[in-house]
């Protein structure tokens, strides 16, 4: 059984790249397709990114950006050099974003688009499925660490820091797949 998420996603990246992973809506109708072989290449670019900037186990790495395949590659790439996804929601203010960048407390953060005046940011970037870096099957982070640190009210109330293992997201991740919505991989 797979020990953390970067196991368990580079498992499905590998299983199939050649299918499409996203679909992405662009202005006037148009789509544009990205597929497993493209999000993993990004992937391992940004993960030999990270360690050569020293981010390592336990470093909380913020991630701006609209949802999509540079969200996606960000947060694998974060767990691949086990460190923890914080997520920094792209709809909110510029204030707001900076207070959550001081509660969530980044080493650094990976934008697509803007980096809206964060502090050290690193863009995310999907140029091309060249493969470079490291593919081993990353860390020695167990279900039990931590994978994601979310600032958060829920529904109402203060805002405050959650934290989710990778544990807490495998399950949900591998019980969702458990339900036969006879769904398969032309789908």
């Amino acid at each position: 059984m797979q020990q953390n998420l970067w196991a368990l996603v580079n498992t499905a990246l590998n299983k199939y790249s050649d299918h499409t992973a996203w679909i992405r809506r662009l202005p006037k109708g148009e789509r544009e397709s990205v597929s497993y072989a493209q999000v993993r290449a990004a992937t391992l670019r940004l993960a030999e990114k990270l360690k050569g900037l020293g981010v390592g186990p336990g470093d909380r790495v913020g991630v701006l950006s609209d949802n999509g395949p540079e969200w996606g590659a960000a947060a694998f790439a974060i767990w691949k050099v086990g460190a923890v996804v914080a997520p920094l929601h792209s709809g909110n203010s510029d204030e707001e974003l900076i207070t959550m960048e001081r509660a969530l407390d980044p080493k650094i953060t990976l934008y697509c688009g803007s980096d809206r005046g964060l502090s050290n940011t690193v863009a995310i970037e999907l140029d091309d499925n060249e493969v470079v870096g490291d593919e081993d099957d990353g860390p020695d982070t167990g279900r039990d660490d931590e994978a994601v640190r979310i600032y958060t009210s829920g529904s109402t109330g203060q805002p405050k820091l959650v934290r989710l293992s990778h544990g807490n997201i495998m399950a949900n991740v591998l019980m969702g797949a458990a339900i036969d919505l006879d769904v398969d991989s032309t789908d």
